[in-house]
């Protein structure tokens, strides 16, 4: 993460690195810790501390944000490799809520009406939360009939890093990209990949990593956030940021995962980023929760995307 010195996000992670390592007990590995997986933390903090800065309190959301960030990890494992998100890490997340509602007891006044309300409603929000964690759990990637969705490539992830296998792709109906014209010698192994996808999918299913896992943690992410600085823990407006922030997220892990070497694709992934980036900038103006933390992560995921929605490596996508 190249940034400049008062870069809010580089704080933030500096501030995060500071906490885990002081920790006994450390939920995640730093040194195998993406860039990536640090702006998940950052995201909930920028979220807490906004509400918090408007409702007069004051505490830090280390312990959660360090849980969201190994929750996410174990998400990537679970869509790309063969790694399992299970019950230890969700209850590791509600012992770290606990902590930090912990943390607010021991520092907030006993009168204030925001420490009241979150302590008043804790148990509303794990209700709230636990089929939400498990559906995280026990969703297997698994599809019943037509595999519409599914695309023929595969991909990897060692220590954090993604290795792309396979770059080849099919009809994905909910990133409008139209199908491909294989060569007749390869007609007999792309038969034999498709029956295996009609019952699992690989890394380039939007089913898998936006509406049944990407949208579910976001707003898990924004609704916890919103809880512990507002004691609040239902809004309908976080469950559309969370639609927007998970195909943003989605993309930048395709791109980042994969060589894309199909130009239409291209150009497709890059109409789909900008219309999901500036549906997300609009909805937090009009909401009047954009920040200037939020809009740093948003220019970093979108160097990131735009370096690599290139064309031939040498002609980048220009927007028209």
């Amino acid at each position: 993460m190249n940034l400049n010195k008062t870069s809010k996000i580089k704080l933030y992670k500096e501030n995060i690195l500071k906490f885990v390592l002081s920790q006994k007990d450390k939920n995640f590995n730093v040194d195998k810790t993406s860039e990536l997986d640090f702006i998940i933390g950052i995201l909930f903090l920028t979220e807490m501390n906004r509400y918090c800065k408007n409702n007069k309190i004051s505490i830090h959301g280390y312990y959660i944000a360090s849980s969201l960030i190994n929750i996410f990890t174990k998400i990537k494992g679970k869509l790309i490799s063969n790694s399992n998100l299970c019950h230890a890490d969700i209850n590791e997340f509600y012992v770290n809520l606990a902590n930090n509602i912990d943390y607010l007891n021991n520092r907030v006044d006993p009168t204030n009406q925001v420490r009241s309300k979150i302590n008043f409603n804790l148990s509303k929000l794990i209700i709230e939360l636990n089929p939400l964690f498990e559906l995280l759990i026990k969703y297997k990637k698994k599809h019943n009939g037509s595999n519409s969705d599914l695309t023929l490539s595969y991909s990897n992830v060692s220590n954090g890093q993604c290795k792309s296998i396979s770059d080849s792709c099919k009809q994905n109906k909910n990133l409008k990209h139209g199908s491909d014209k294989s060569d007749s010698s390869d007609n007999a192994n792309n038969k034999n990949t498709k029956e295996y996808f009609k019952n699992y999918c690989d890394t380039k299913c939007y089913n898998c990593w936006v509406e049944n896992i990407l949208v579910t943690f976001f707003y898990i992410l924004l609704i916890t956030a919103k809880f512990m600085g507002s004691g609040e823990f239902k809004d309908p407006n976080l469950k559309k940021l969370s639609e927007y922030y998970s195909n943003i997220f989605f993309i930048y892990l395709k791109v980042s995962c994969e060589e894309i070497s199909d130009e239409k694709y291209l150009f497709e992934l890059f109409d789909n980023y900008i219309e999901y980036k500036n549906k997300l900038n609009y909805s937090l103006i009009e909401l009047k929760i954009n920040s200037d933390t939020v809009d740093e992560i948003i220019n970093y995921l979108d160097s990131v995307i735009i370096k690599k929605l290139s064309i031939n490596n040498n002609k980048q996508i220009i927007y028209k």
